[in-house]
């Protein structure tokens, strides 16, 4: 398992990396999603789709699209085993109908989707081909034995 993470990191581009080695070494999570939001021009919502959409048509109509839809639901919300999948599924669409205020039907350039939560998720909900569940408490250790290694080889 160590060689697949240490393969994964090495084949990201240098600005994908950023965000990944400095998110992780942070010990609170709850700042990954503020760090992404203003470098990366991400936009942040609890879980509720018609926000999502909502905050996307405002960014649309300004001629703006954002690189990360940063989902951070509520704790409650997971430890009551509710985590809306099917409003992930439907924002991973390329199509989005927001039907909040004045709606609009906005077809999209695809954003990653990011979900920070406290529990894994229950995966039978999910498209096992377009989600990838990392576990970031696991994917930690292998982080700083990546650094080091990269330091080891910009040295020689």
């Amino acid at each position: 398992m160590a060689t697949t993470h240490r393969r994964h990191f090495r084949n990201i581009s240098k600005w994908k990396r950023h965000p990944l080695v400095l998110g992780i070494s942070w010990k609170r999570r709850k700042i990954i999603p503020f760090y992404l939001i203003s470098k990366y021009k991400g936009i942040k919502f609890s879980g509720k789709l018609a926000d999502a959409e909502f905050l996307l048509q405002n960014d649309f109509s300004k001629g703006l699209w954002p690189k990360f839809l940063i989902c951070d639901p509520p704790r409650k919300w997971i430890s009551d085993g509710w985590l809306g999948y099917g409003y992930l599924e439907e924002l991973n669409q390329k199509i989005i109908v927001c039907t909040k205020y004045e709606s609009l039907i906005i077809y999209k350039p695809y954003a990653h989707i990011i979900v920070f939560a406290d529990a894994p998720p229950n995966v039978l909900h999910l498209s096992k081909d377009r989600w990838k569940v990392i576990n970031i408490d696991e994917f930690e250790r292998e982080i700083d034995i990546i650094e080091c290694q990269m330091k080891k080889d910009d040295d020689t």
